[in-house]
């Protein structure tokens, strides 16, 4: 099996409509900050389902699972945040876009 290099995912990254919307939602000036789940009416639920779980796969979204089997009042929801490949892959989109 090929891995997909650098142009690959950049291409891949442009491929998906939405996907570089997503994330940059997620970008964030300090590493450690976590956001919570992008909503947005402009992708249908199902299809922003998916691009976080390509965003997830190809390394450029990191998931915090929080704990929603807890009881009611100490559930947590999933929060989100760039990994370092996601915001290369941002960066690189960018200049090759500007």
């Amino acid at each position: 099996m090929d891995l997909l290099d650098f142009e690959d995912e950049a291409r891949l990254a442009l491929a998906l409509p939405g996907l570089v919307e997503l994330l940059g939602h997620y970008q964030s000036e300090v590493d450690s900050n976590w956001c919570s789940r992008w909503q947005t009416d402009s992708i249908s639920t199902r299809e922003l389902r998916r691009l976080h779980a390509v965003a997830a796969g190809s390394g450029w979204l990191e998931i915090s699972a929080g704990n929603p089997d807890a009881p009611e009042g100490l559930r947590q929801v999933a929060r989100y945040r760039l990994t370092r490949a996601g915001k290369a892959i941002l960066h690189s989109i960018s200049q090759n876009i500007a």
